[in-house]
């Protein structure tokens, strides 16, 4: 019996033996193959770096592109969670290198709007990594080896970090125009500030001392910055609002109230690649969030904001790229800002747009529903002129009473935009310029119908 029962230990002794010395020639082996990976990525990346110093962007781009493929092709088991992660990080930061070629190469030809745009891409790209970065640093490193790669990999992605960021304030750097111009027209007019009767523009710059001296006591809160932007903005000071938006998201660049305010300034500017770039960070900032109301810098009669920080985000949004001419893109943001527009100003302002963009796109029968639920008695308080001209688009008003009055239109830049785009939809080509041309004739370039009718009239 003694016999027997030591053998049967010596033969599980053995056994286990066996298998623990499987175990540990797969760990030796795997361990192989990752440094063997691992070195094979880091040349690439080296050499890709190095073709960027050369500023052979373009070998650089596809070097880069080469080790996202070494990193697609060797995805960890989540179970690996050190290397899991890792992996994780690894590939936005060779995304984030990408990018940054990618704004060199354009910077090189001339390209100033889409350097700015992949700019942005980078941004979002360095949020993703401190995530993934931070979660990585939380799984314990067993052994000298582990813990030494990842403090190499973290000074990397620091460094990668700490350019994107250099390079995005760079590219949001709004150049000044000499003689205080603060736009040039998509003709090729120079725009100035308006000048106000001097009541008004003795008020507005008393507004504008007062959002100074709020910003100089809290000059870390957002909403200082964002009023000083605001009152800025209400003087005609476009350009500097922008760069004090832009210098505000440097401490707040998680506030999507931010990129919507400075959003809309690019719009003024007729920067609309950069104005829909902000509106897209800022739909993602708002994702989960609560809505909240937007008050007025400027109130109406009865001192009742009638917009929200959803609302003027989609709202903007579709206007950019209506200004574009890309309606498609535009019909998707409508339709989206028609889902926030709980309130009857906010209705007729959403279904304007979003009715001439379906007109424009020939969806006539949807374009009709959009104004089923439009009525005369709908209580409008700020919002009058897209008012009535939905209710000459359903036939409630007569078009004469807006056709025959096109010159006072004029002084609303959106009432004449809107009776320019009634003439195009009936087929009256030569009639919509004429209107629109006589918009761009008047004073209130930053009017959103304004802006709209030069777009019309650089297509034509």
């Amino acid at each position: 019996m003694t016999y027997f029962l030591t053998l049967k230990i010596s033969l599980t002794v053995f056994i286990l033996a066996a298998k623990f010395s499987v175990f540990f020639d797969s760990i030796y082996s795997q361990q192989s193959q990752s440094d063997d990976w691992m070195t094979r990525y880091e040349s690439v990346m080296d050499g890709a770096a190095q073709e960027w110093l050369q500023k052979e962007y373009a070998k650089a781009i596809d070097g880069f592109s080469s080790a996202k493929k070494l990193l697609t092709n060797r995805i960890p088991r989540p179970t690996h969670l050190f290397e899991w992660r890792m992996h994780r990080a690894l590939k936005t930061y060779t995304l984030i290198l990408t990018r940054l070629v990618e704004i060199d190469l354009h910077r090189s030809q001339g390209k100033t709007e889409q350097a700015n745009l992949v700019a942005g891409q980078a941004m979002d790209w360095v949020d993703v990594l401190k995530v993934q970065a931070d979660e990585w640093t939380k799984v314990e490193a067993y052994g000298l080896d582990k813990a030494s790669i990842r403090r190499r990999w973290l000074r990397r992605f620091a460094r990668a970090i700490n350019q994107a960021l250099k390079v995005s304030r760079q590219m949001n750097k709004l150049q000044d125009l000499p003689g205080g111009i603060q736009a040039i027209s998509l003709l090729g007019d120079t725009l100035y500030s308006p000048p106000f009767p001097e009541d008004i523009r003795l008020e507005r710059e008393r507004q504008l001392a007062d959002a100074q001296a709020e910003f100089d006591n809290r000059p870390d809160d957002a909403d200082a910055v964002i009023w000083l932007g605001r009152r800025t903005a209400y003087l005609g000071l476009h350009r500097k609002a922008i760069k004090l938006y832009t210098k505000g998201l440097l401490r707040h660049s998680d506030d999507a109230r931010l990129f919507r305010h400075r959003g809309h300034r690019y719009i003024t500017i007729r920067q609309f690649d950069l104005a829909i770039a902000d509106f897209e960070k800022a739909v993602k900032l708002i994702q989960g969030t609560e809505d909240e109301i937007e008050p007025d810098g400027m109130p109406n009669a009865r001192n009742i904001p009638t917009s929200t920080l959803f609302f003027n985000i989609w709202y903007h949004l579709g206007l950019s790229h209506y200004l574009k001419g890309d309606l498609e893109s535009a019909l998707k943001a409508y339709r989206e800002c028609m889902k926030v527009s709980d309130n009857p100003d906010a209705l007729v302002a959403t279904s304007q747009w979003l009715y001439m963009t379906l007109r424009r796109l020939g969806h006539g029968e949807e374009a009709a529903r959009v104004l089923e639920p439009i009525n005369t008695n709908m209580d409008i308080i700020e919002n009058g002129s897209y008012h009535r001209l939905l209710l000459l688009y359903k036939g409630e008003v007569q078009q004469d009473d807006l056709l025959n009055s096109a010159a006072d239109a004029l002084d609303n830049a959106t009432m004449g935009y809107g009776i320019g785009n009634y003439h195009y939809y009936n087929s009256r080509r030569e009639e919509a310029k004429r209107m629109f041309q006589r918009i761009v004739e008047g004073s209130q370039w930053a009017a959103f119908g304004y802006i709209a009718a030069e777009a019309e009239l650089s297509r034509f």
